[in-house]
Formats: structure tokens, C-alpha cells, sequence
């Protein structure tokens, strides 16, 4: 999804599938929160909704989404130097900076440069446009495709038509599309540094423990784990589940551990952990060792609780956030009107001779609207700041509350106990 109005057309499509209780679409973490009855509609269905108005919508990969990730980026900074390449020798051609001889043979050069560099670097944007107007919905590949095409069609026509003194405008077509490609890949650039943080958390839960069983002390995968079982943690090792210390030394105290829970509490100085103390997964063992009987696994630490309450916070929206989602659904057919106007206004007034004008025009309408910057900056502002509150050891809980932030005056830290 490039902008809000890409993700309010996945959320609005999704809500009007029947047997969908609720949908949320978050543009920033591109990800759905879907409430749905299975008896009425499957994920399957689900996923083909979503894929006919050009987007996909990947639930079960095999693949981990930092392994998505890297790819699609590697595959956009490819897409994003090969158009640098076709831009600046359709600048130098249309400047003039290159001779190639014959005004003729610039434009039918022009022509095959800008067609390549649509069909190459472009076509995804197009394929994304033509599958969304054809279910009525518009987006910022909507407004780039129109403009794109319209500079470059015209310029066609002046090609291979008799007229040689009209100028052609095959470079705004691969500048344009030159322009989005970097503006998306500096946009990756930073998500992918914000995003990072609910893996961070996840990455602290190890993917094997040591289980104490009859023959003895096993390491085993931390699928295998059930409640119940005693695991044993050494100095240095972070706990795989919650539990209960069952036994626990060290050289400063032979009954008790020392364990290092800032990731939970913030607090720097490692706790005692005495026999019947409880252990949460993530905390890191500092001193000594010691045994503790599983309680909740998987789902039901609290760590994965953290980790849900951080995804659900990147992917809830605040009132100001729902406000932008309304407007993005008529942005685009808005800009796409005024753009139509502006042509006929500038064509009336100018007549024939003014049609290259009017053509410009029109497009500089399109292109100006296609960062959609108003759709973007609420999304990705809410992201950075939830994620780099998490990496500082901050749980805030949705989106509202970050917003009504805005409205505290003081922060009293707790006070720490005197030490006599």
C-alpha cells in the first residue's frame, strides 16, 4: 500500500465482504486486523477480495515478514536505479546534452526510452491502477498512471505525426514515475528501521530450552515445551516461558538467583528470584542458576501479550487518522476532476494552439496530488513514535492514547526507596 487512500480501499472492501464483523488496515505496519465469522466466509475468500482490487494479502508464507521485507526492498531499489538510468538519458536526449542526430530519430529514441521505462520500472504501478478503477476504487498509482500516460500518449502522436515543431514531454512520463520509485524507496528505508521493534521484542524469547526430565538435563525446541515442565536457565540465558523458581543458586546467595527484568519493568538492578518468585519470558538470567515449572507458554507469556499490545497499537488509528481515511477515498477522484477541468479551461481559452499547454497543465494537477503526503504523515508518524517508544521500554496502548499525550503538562517518575 503506497497511501491512505490504498489502505482505506483494502479496510472499506474488506468490511463490505459478508460474514467480516470488523476490519482495520493499518498503512504504516501494512497490516489487517480482520474480525470474521467462518462458518460465512473463509480466508481464502478473504484474500482473493483483497487481490481484485490489486493488493495482496499474505497470512501463511512459510517465510518470515524480514525475509518479505528484504526482498520486496531489493526488488524497488532495482526498479528505482534502472529508472534513474532510463531519466537521466531522456534528459540528456530532451536537453539536448546528447545528439543524436535528426530531431526524428531523438523522438522515436525518446519513445522507446519512456515506453521502457514504463513497462519495466512502471508496470506494477499501472497493473495496481487498472485492477482498482475496474472495482471503482482510486489511489495514488491512479493519479501517476494518468499523468504519466497522458505526457507520454501526446508526445506519441507528436512523434508520428507531421508535425515537427511541437515540443514533446517524454521526460515528465520517466521523471514522474523516476520520482514515486525513490520517494517509496526512502519511505521503505525508514519503515523498515520502526518496524523493527516488535521483532526486536519477539527476538528476545530463545528457540530452544533446557528441560529437566528423567534422564537428565535435554535442550529441546520451545514448541516442544508444556506446562509443567522444569526448565533450567544458566547465567547469561534469557527465559523461554513464565513460571514459577523451583530452585535457585548463586555465589552471592545459595537460594536465590539474580535476574535482569528491565525489559519488563525498566528497572536496571537485577531482582532475587527465591524459590515460588515467578519468571517471565524474555528476562535474562545474570547471576547463578535455577529451575522454574513452566506456567504459560507460547501465546500466553507476557512478553507475547507485549508484543500483541505493540501491534495493536501501531495498527489502531486516532480520531484525526480516521478523519484522513474519509477524505483519501475522494482525494483522488477529486484531483482527477480538477485535472480534467483545468485541461478544458486552459483548451477553451488558448484553442488548438494552446493544447500543449492545456496538456501540461493538466498533468502538473495529477502530479502534484501524487505524494498524498496528508495520507502518509498521520500513519507514519504513529508508528515511529509507538515503535521507538517500545524499543525505549514504553508500552503505550493504542493510538488514542498517544495522541492524548499532547495534553499532559508533567511526568512525576516513581520515587526509588531510600537506601540507609
Amino acid at each position: 500500500m503506497a497511501c491512505s487512500a490504498c489502505a482505506a480501499s483494502v479496510e472499506r472492501r474488506l468490511r463490505e465482504t459478508p460474514g467480516v464483523v470488523s476490519a482495520e488496515v493499518s498503512l504504516s505496519s501494512r497490516s489487517a486486523t480482520i474480525e470474521w465469522q467462518p462458518d460465512v466466509v473463509g480466508l481464502e475468500q478473504l484474500k482473493h477480495r483483497v487481490n481484485e482490487i490489486g493488493f495482496d494479502l499474505i497470512t501463511d508464507t512459510g517465510q518470515s515478514v524480514a525475509e518479505i521485507e528484504r526482498r520486496e526492498y531489493g526488488r524497488l531499489l532495482r526498479k528505482t536505479l534502472l529508472s534513474w538510468l532510463f531519466a537521466i538519458v531522456v534528459m540528456s536526449l530532451q536537453m539536448g546534452w546528447i545528439n543524436a542526430g535528426s530531431a526524428d530519430v531523438t523522438r522515436q529514441l525518446l519513445f522507446i526510452l519512456a515506453l521502457s521505462n514504463i513497462v519495466v520500472c512502471g508496470g506494477d504501478i499501472y497493473r495496481k491502477a487498472l485492477r482498482g478503477m475496474r472495482h471503482g476504487i482510486m489511489g495514488m498509482e491512479t493519479l501517476v498512471m494518468l499523468s504519466t500516460s497522458v505526457s507520454f500518449l501526446y508526445s506519441a502522436a507528436v512523434t508520428f505525426s507531421s508535425q515537427t515543431a511541437t515540443e514533446t514531454y517524454y521526460d515528465a512520463s520517466v521523471m514522474i514515475i523516476t520520482f514515486l520509485l525513490t520517494g517509496r524507496l526512502l519511505e521503505e528505508y525508514a519503515r523498515r528501521g520502526t518496524s523493527s521493534s516488535i521483532r526486536r521484542l519477539m527476538g528476545l524469547q530463545p528457540k530452544t530450552a533446557r528441560v529437566v526430565g528423567q534422564e537428565g538435563v535435554t535442550a529441546v525446541p520451545l514448541s516442544t515445551i508444556s506446562v509443567g515442565d522444569i526448565i533450567e536457565v544458566h547465567a547469561g540465558e534469557t527465559m523461554p516461558v513464565d513460571g514459577k523458581v523451583t530452585w535457585a543458586t548463586s555465589f552471592m546467595d545459595s537460594q536465590s538467583a539474580f535476574v535482569d527484568e528491565s525489559m519488563i519493568s525498566g528497572e536496571p538492578t537485577p531482582v532475587a528470584k527465591h524459590v515460588g518468585d515467578k519468571c517471565l519470558a524474555g528476562t535474562m538470567l545474570g547471576q547463578g542458576t535455577l529451575r522454574y515449572r513452566a506456567q504459560q507458554i507460547g501465546e500466553q507469556t507476557a512478553l507475547a501479550a507485549i508484543v500483541r499490545t505493540v501491534q495493536q497499537a501501531q495498527n489502531s488509528k486516532p480520531p484525526v487518522q480516521r478523519i484522513v481515511d474519509r477524505m483519501a477515498l475522494v482525494f483522488v477522484p477529486v484531483v482527477v476532476g480538477l485535472s480534467l477541468l483545468t485541461f478544458l479551461v486552459w483548451w477553451a481559452v488558448s484553442g488548438s494552439e494552446g493544447l500543449s499547454r492545456a496538456v501540461v497543465s493538466a498533468v502538473a494537477v495529477l502530479v502534484v496530488a501524487c505524494p498524498c503526503a496528508m495520507g502518509l504523515a498521520t500513519p507514519t508518524a504513529i508508528m515511529v513514535g509507538i515503535g521507538k517508544a517500545a524499543r525505549a521500554n514504553i508500552l503505550i496502548k493504542d493510538a488514542v492514547a498517544l495522541e492524548n499525550m499532547r495534553k499532559v503538562d508533567v511526568v512525576a517518575p516513581r520515587p526509588l526507596p531510600l537506601l540507609y
